[in-house]
């Protein structure tokens, strides 16, 4: 059968893995309906092949200021070469569904690019651009299904199903997508660090107050063995292992001996990717440790695998709903908004008796965790520096941890290179001028890329350089509890390097915020704007960057003249100029 229909290309640009996620449900959606398919980074296949295929689907993410993933970084610019004739695809379908988050300016920038760039030069488009948006009510799936509807409609038209056949249904089993030699050996060096670059933990410092509800932690890691370079407002990426005792009874909780050790995990189907184990032989203990998202919140297939093997008819056919569209709405708010991990589901599924082959297809395996660097290599060569919320929450009775966070925080420091980290550019870029002005806006621990530039040219000036002003708003709740960096920022101020404005919006019985500091200051960043300044804003997503956003336009229509529409475009026309750049989470 599928020899009869086209090869499929399946290509994807992903920065923190959620495209690579997403590209693989249009794969498994795709295979139900008999397409042969390949999967493929981008960055891996050559423009000279792309006359090749039949059909091309692109499944596309956007980093930081709508710059392309790094993994089609390559890619994107061999697409954009002059020489490409603009019939080059003339025989190609294509499709892209590109994922980002709405309250970015640049939003889905990258496949937006690329949705036009493949049409202008020949290719024909099977349906309209998808557009996963993460504030989606119901995250990017909301926009993942209906795309695939329009998808499936066009492509089941062109080439239908012989009669009598029909697409795969939920209810057969997929093949696993892996295979698991064991081996009889009786012991091993289960440390597994090859071929990673390791940090040693020197400090460990509570920075709020011990009374406080927030736990915010400075780690500084020594990094002089590893010969890593970073620049102000890279991001270091740091390798998490999942609690040992919470891993050691999950692992028994499924019917696994822990020290049964693999030899090798191989690859099973042509779709799936190499499992990211860097050597053998190696313990199940170790395997879910160290590689195994099980105190993760999973992925929609998750569901759909474990189904198979419910042995309570009532548990199974729940499990199928949760994996199908009609139930997403249900799925979404059991698996997300309560924020279930996997243990926490097979606990609730206690029926579930999974093969290991199988746990390893439908649980993510485990990803570093990405944070601002806090420190400029200049000021501290060897060091690199973590400004560190410690993520605990409530749901409902039941309390949440942070992976990462919690680990660093109970980390104890031993004197041994034994954290994986490594380095990859940050979404905002500092101007390379050091005589730019710049506007920060970092309230709580959005301050951690912004105290990297600030010691950045703090040491340039140190040196002899001449550096442009720096206006930093900072903001938190109560100036004795969360006020961080304090003595740092107000030394800076003291030497007349720094102008400080700090928004304390618990101390008073009117919340004063960060939006309300720079109306305050409303005739000094007009004058800063009309210097070229720079305006930088990092934090959390929820209301913040809009306010901030509005302040501004309230400044530039004021000061400017400026009607609504016009404020409006001044600030558009400063985005698109990287002189207005956010970097925001959730």
């Amino acid at each position: 059968m599928e020899s009869d229909r086209p090869t499929i290309m399946i290509a994807y640009g992903s920065q923190t893995g959620t495209a690579i996620e997403v590209a693989q449900d249009l794969q498994r959606l795709l295979q139900k309906r008999y397409f042969n398919t390949q999967f493929s980074s981008m960055n891996d296949i050559p423009i000279s092949a792309l006359p090749h295929y039949t059909i091309i689907l692109f499944v596309c993410a956007t980093s930081g200021q709508g710059d392309v993933p790094d993994n089609m970084a390559t890619f994107w610019r061999n697409l954009l070469r002059r020489n490409i004739p603009n019939n080059y695809l003339r025989d190609v379908y294509y499709s892209v569904f590109s994922l980002g988050d709405s309250t970015y300016a640049k939003y889905n920038f990258a496949g937006k690019m690329l949705y036009k760039r493949v049409e202008n030069i020949g290719a024909i488009p099977l349906c309209e651009r998808g557009d996963g948006d993460d504030q989606h009510p119901c995250g990017l799936y909301g926009d993942f299904f209906p795309w695939c509807e329009m998808l499936f409609e066009t492509l089941m038209t062109m080439y239908p199903l012989p009669p009598g056949t029909d697409i795969i249904g939920d209810d057969v089993l997929p093949r696993n997508s892996y295979n698991i030699t064991y081996d009889t050996i009786e012991e091993i060096d289960d440390h597994d660090q090859n071929d990673q670059r390791l940090a040693r933990l020197v400090s460990n410092e509570r920075i709020t107050d011990p009374n406080w509800e927030q736990d915010v932690r400075h780690i500084v890691l020594d990094i002089e063995s590893t010969g890593i370079t970073y620049n102000p407002g890279d991001v270091v990426y740091i390798m998490p292992k999942n609690d040992t005792t919470k891993v050691e009874n999950f692992i028994r909780q499924i019917g696994l001996d822990p020290d049964t050790i693999i030899r090798n995990i191989s690859r099973n189907t042509p779709g799936a990717l190499k499992f990211p184990v860097r050597s053998y032989p190696i313990t199940i203990r170790t395997l879910m440790e160290q590689y195994i998202d099980v105190l993760g919140t999973p992925p929609r297939y998750f569901y759909e695998i474990i189904s198979f093997f419910a042995e309570d008819e009532i548990q199974k056919e729940r499990l199928k709903y949760f994996s199908t569209q009609e139930g997403y709405v249900d799925f979404y708010d059991y698996n997300y908004k309560l924020k279930k991990t996997v243990v926490d589901i097979l606990h609730d599924f206690a029926s579930v008796k999974i093969p290991l082959e199988y746990l390893l297809e439908a649980i993510p395996t485990l990803k570093p965790r990405p944070f601002s660097i806090s420190s400029a290599q200049r000021l501290h060569p060897n060091e690199i520096h973590v400004t560190l919320a410690v993520v605990k929450y409530k749901i409902y009775s039941q309390v949440k941890y942070g992976l990462c966070s919690n680990w660093l925080k109970n980390y104890q420091i031993t004197g041994n290179y034994d954290i994986p980290v490594f380095i990859e550019k940050g979404s905002m870029k500092l101007p390379s001028d050091p005589l730019t002005p710049l506007i920060l806006i970092g309230p709580g621990t959005g301050c951690a890329a912004f105290r990297s530039y600030i010691q950045y040219r703090h040491s340039l000036k140190s040196d002899g350089t001449q550096v442009g002003p720096i206006l930093f708003f900072f903001g938190c709740r109560k100036q004795e509890m969360d006020y961080i960096y304090n003595t740092e920022w107000n030394q800076y101020v003291g030497e007349q390097f720094l102008i400080l404005s700090v928004a304390f919006s618990r101390d008073q019985p009117q919340k004063v915020y960060v939006q309300d500091k720079i109306l305050e200051y409303k005739g000094l960043v007009w004058n800063m704007l009309q210097n070229n300044a720079h305006i930088f804003v990092s934090g959390n997503a929820l209301k913040m960057p809009r306010d901030v956003r509005n302040a501004f336009k309230s400044i530039v229509g004021e000061f400017g003249k400026y009607s609504e529409k016009q404020a409006e475009g001044f600030v558009k026309m400063l985005e698109m100029q990287d002189r207005y750049q956010s970097e925001t989470w959730a």
